[in-house]
């Protein structure tokens, strides 16, 4: 395309709680970097009730062939071996449109307790999947999908409530039980490139 994007995550509590969060700045091709105002600046929306703890360090980009921008990310509101607050978005879902616009979608909540989410996008299998290590820092890989558009699009798992879905176990061993930290593709996938 013909401009460059760039995301962060802001949870340092400066200069207020209300300030932290994800951005998303973009700059047009060639335009020079140094000067500020040729920079965009973005906001993420979040499913979280206040800006608090509504991010984390975890995030991961993906871009279709329209300029769509597509990111997961975990929020702060993880808990002690996931025990409480079970029903609180933990890991949020996001696509920027083609005219900036963004909207949150939820993947995790505390009670799946998953972590590290990673993304990877099929434009021609209308899906995205997102790998995910469940419980946090070792375990297992597991893997939520959702389409791309239709009546469930970028649904990937029920209401945030009380159950746990974790997702579809993707990497378990009986033997390696500390598994963590999937890695993704950068490009888009197809059904001949496969995952």
């Amino acid at each position: 395309g013909d401009s460059v994007g760039v995301a962060w995550s802001d949870h340092d509590e400066l200069p207020a709680v209300a300030n932290d969060g994800y951005y998303f700045s973009v700059i047009g091709a060639g335009d020079d970097p140094a000067t500020e105002a040729n920079w965009s600046l973005e906001k993420l929306p979040t499913l979280l009730p206040s800006a608090s703890e509504s991010a984390d360090d975890y995030l991961n980009l993906k871009a279709t062939s329209d300029g769509t921008v597509y990111m997961v990310s975990k929020t702060g509101k993880d808990t002690a071996a996931c025990a409480t607050n079970k029903q609180v978005p933990l890991i949020e879902f996001f696509r920027r449109t083609t005219a900036g616009t963004w909207s949150p979608h939820l993947v995790g909540t505390v009670g799946d307790c998953n972590t590290r989410p990673q993304l990877v996008v099929s434009e021609e299998l209308d899906t995205v999947w997102v790998f995910l290590t469940s419980p946090f820092s070792s375990g297992s890989i597991y893997v939520k999908s959702a389409p791309l558009s239709g009546p469930d699009e970028l649904v990937f798992r029920g209401t945030e409530n009380q159950t746990i879905q974790r997702g579809a176990p993707f990497i378990r061993s009986a033997t390696e039980t500390a598994i963590d930290d999937p890695s993704t593709t950068k490009q888009v996938v197809t059904a001949a490139s496969d995952i």
